[in-house]
């Protein structure tokens, strides 16, 4: 995560040095979808450990077997501190949301989607 020099503009060379200073975005919850249970909790977490983020993965509770794989095989290969995974129904998800959180990844009906997106007061940002 060092430091990556660019050439500024060219209005700006000579008086400026420039350069591109990667630092992650935050916070990430990631709301898994039945279809698909491992690959659509685990790819978005790829992409938030990449970026340096925090995470906490929410699979659905309509996929039982597999979310409590997951959640029996999590502690052995992540920190529960900066990755962790929360399993349940509505209750579960509804106090999630009143977490602040900086970016939601959201996979499933768009009716659901909505209500996330307007019972999540904030300026999180939402795929």
């Amino acid at each position: 995560m060092q430091p990556e020099k660019v050439t500024p503009v060219i209005q700006a060379r000579g008086l400026y040095s420039t350069y591109i200073q990667p630092q992650p975005y935050g916070v990430a919850l990631i709301i898994g979808a039945w279809n698909y249970p491992y690959q659509l909790c685990l790819v978005p977490l790829v992409g938030a450990i990449a970026a340096g983020c925090c995470a906490i993965i929410k699979p659905s509770e309509l996929s039982a077997h597999s979310s409590e794989l997951l959640e029996k095989l999590w502690p052995k290969y992540f920190d529960r501190n900066f990755i962790n995974i929360v399993n349940g129904g509505i209750k579960e998800t509804t106090d999630l949301l009143q977490q602040k959180f900086d970016f939601i990844f959201y996979t499933g009906n768009t009716a659901i989607g909505k209500v996330i997106k307007h019972s999540y007061n904030s300026s999180s940002k939402f795929i």
